[in-house]
This record gives C-alpha cells, structure tokens and sequence, in this order.
C-alpha cells in the first residue's frame, strides 16, 4: 500500500472494506471512502428554486433543503438564496471537515474564476461571481461547473454501479443537455461548449429556439414537450385516466402524473410516450454514430418514467443509429434517481478533490510534511510542534 494510500487512511478520507484474493500473491485491499468523517456541500441551481445537501464521501446524505427563487431572479438573487441555502446545510457542522461546496449551474462557466458567465433559461444570471460569494461567506473552498456535467460527475462518484470511464450523460427535463466522460474526465471541447445536445438541430424549418437556431432537439424533448404531446392527445376519441388524475386540470399535468398514467396502462401516456421518443431517439442515435460511447445514461426529470421511457426510446435509437454504434452499448437509467438533485453539484468537489493534485493529494502532502517534521530533531531550545490535518 502507497505511502499517500496510507496518509489518506490515517487522515480519515479512506477506509479499508475487505479485501479480494486474485489468486496470485497477497489478496487486494479494498478501499472505499471513509462514512462519516468528512463531508462535501452541493448547491444546484434550478429555473424556480436551489436545492442543497450535505453527504458524507461515500455519498450518505447529512442533510438537505431547499429554497424557492422568485420568478426571472437576477444574479444577486441567486447568490442571497445560495448563501441562505448554505448557511441552513453547514449550520453546526465543523468547517474543517467539509472539504468545499459544489455548485451546479444551467449554462456556460468559467471554472478558474468560479464564474457562471450565462443561460439563456435564466437570462438575468450573467457573470454572476458564485463561486467566491460563498467561498468569502463561508471560508470554504467552492467550486462552479455546468449542472449536467455536475450531474454526470454524480454517476462517477455516488451511482450504485459507477463501473465506467466512458459515458455520455443525457439530462431530460426542462431542456435537454449532456455531457461526455472520457478517461473519466469530462470532455469540454476546445472552448468549453461541448454537450449541448438540445440545440442540435432536427427540424431545420422547424420553430425559433430561445438560443437563436430553429428545430432543435430541446423544443421537441423536453418535459415540456411530452406534456403538450398528452394534452394534444386528451381529445376525447381514447379513454384515460388521465383527467381524473388531474381533476380535470389539464396544466397540472408533471411528470409524476404521466408516471402514474403509465403504470395503470394508459393508452394516451403510452402513445405519447412513443411520439415523444421519436425526436428524441433521433437525436440520441445522431450523437452515438458521432460518439461511439460504451455507456449511455439518461438522467434529469423524466428518468422518473424509468423503463416506460427507456424501452420506446431505445427502440428508435436502434433503429436510427448505425449497427456498428449501436454494438454493446449500455443505455441505462440514472443511478440516482429518488436522490437529492443537489447531490450532482457534491459531486463537483469529489471532482475537484480526487483527480489530479486535488484536495486529497494535499492532505496526503501535509502529512507527509508533518511526519517529516516530527521525525526532525527539533531546534536547538525548541519543540517540535506538530501540524494537524482536516478532520
């Protein structure tokens, strides 16, 4: 076992969980992150509201909350709420065991300034500083990244089968976006735009899209769009239970309504289903003859529906996508549904923490600094006077 493995175990990042004999030589160790040592804070920033949580490393939820946005909220509306969010999640807790807050924003960043620089959902938020807001506020280290990156991050780290380097993430819900992990390293693109699945375009005389093009994916699969889909299709001529789930309020309809639709066999949720999957089988099987992936995960709002959703939808992608892209492909639904959102924005700290020379490679050194120095003789009429580590 490495010298920093070691350090990390005695500082309390990792733990020990068994081991694994291969047959050859000393059986493996199996190391897993330690329970409840140290934790990580995710703030996700969502069109109506922020949620917040607080999870051990092992992604065991400490605590969670929520605060609403008011309609069309600027930037410094955003940030008080995130700041009143955090002060809520981190109340009583020891600072020196939280290792960063994570914040997952709709649209474009700039990592190293901590900066959301725009969204064209929330067109007021622009050059917001997030980042440094809270990092000021709470005197922790923050980190800003692009929400359905942050939420591919989350299958990385917190999904119950994470056994993949090689995946693209579809987030569908009230756009529709994604985000490709390489080597297990989110692939940004040459200036940082790639993933923007939902403005591919699929109809070139289709309708104006808020981003400036016409017929793009994200005006045809969004919730938003499988709900027009219903209503169009509520006409009277096939019998649902739709209306009775809705008390005859048509714009109650969400997606948990059309979930309950498909699991009583409702013949309007169902067709619906398949008229919505076509746009969005198009565009899937665009991106995997362009791709290649081994993994395929669809996550945001509508991963709810969970197999209603995934069975259609793979139907169209085979038969769009070539047969060669479409080889041993897994398409799966998200591992975490049912879980807070704001988990995908912890994530961004596990990111930051444990790839490259992060969090924990730090700790790693101020410990091996601190064993160097308790090793030294001390000065001459001096003590040694040890330095602690986080946690």
């Amino acid at each position: 076992m490495s010298f920093h493995v070691a350090e990390l175990i005695r500082c309390g990042v990792l733990e020990e969980v068994g081991s694994k004999n291969s047959g050859m030589g000393r059986p493996a160790v199996l190391l897993d992150f330690a329970s409840g040592t140290l934790f990580v804070a995710g703030v996700l920033v969502e069109i109506h509201r922020l949620d917040g949580v607080v999870a051990d490393l092992r992604g065991s939820v400490v605590r969670w909350d929520e605060v609403k946005l008011p309609p069309d909220p600027d930037g410094e509306q955003v940030v008080a709420a995130a700041k009143s969010l955090c002060r809520l999640l981190l109340k009583g807790l020891d600072a020196r065991r939280v290792l960063g807050i994570g914040i997952g924003v709709p649209g474009f960043v700039d990592r190293s300034a901590g900066r959301w620089e725009e969204c064209g959902l929330m067109p007021r938020c622009r050059d917001v500083e997030m980042a440094p807001a809270l990092s000021r506020c709470f005197g922790l280290p923050a980190f800003v990244e692009n929400d359905t990156r942050a939420r591919a991050l989350a299958e990385k780290w917190f999904a119950p089968e994470r056994d993949f380097d090689d995946l693209l993430f579809v987030e569908i819900g009230e756009g529709v976006g994604a985000a490709l992990l390489v080597n297990g390293r989110i692939r940004a693109g040459a200036t940082d735009a790639a993933g923007e699945l939902g403005h591919i375009s699929i109809d070139p005389n289709g309708k104006r899209c808020y981003c400036g093009g016409r017929g793009c994916l994200e005006s045809q699969a969004s919730c938003y769009a499988l709900f027009d889909i219903v209503r169009r299709r509520l006409d009277g001529r096939v019998k649902s239970v739709l209306p009775r789930l809705l008390d005859g309020d048509l714009e109650k309809l969400s997606v948990e309504v059309v979930r309950q639709a498909l699991d009583a066999g409702d013949k309007v949720a169902l067709e619906a289903l398949k008229e919505f999957c076509v746009p969005l089988g198009t565009g899937l099987a665009n991106a995997m003859n362009l791709l290649n992936p081994g993994h395929i995960v669809i996550g945001g709002s509508l991963a709810l529906l969970g197999d209603h959703l995934l069975r259609p939808l793979i139907v169209e992608i085979r038969a769009r996508a070539t047969s060669r892209a479409v080889r041993g492909v897994d398409i799966r639904m998200s591992g975490m549904v049912g879980r807070p959102a704001a988990m995908s924005a912890a994530a961004v700290v596990h990111e930051v923490s444990f790839t490259g020379r992060g969090i924990a490679h730090s700790l790693a050194q101020r410990s091996t600094q601190t064993a160097r120095r308790r090793s030294a003789p001390p000065a001459e009429g001096g003590r040694r006077r040890p330095i602690g580590v986080a946690g």
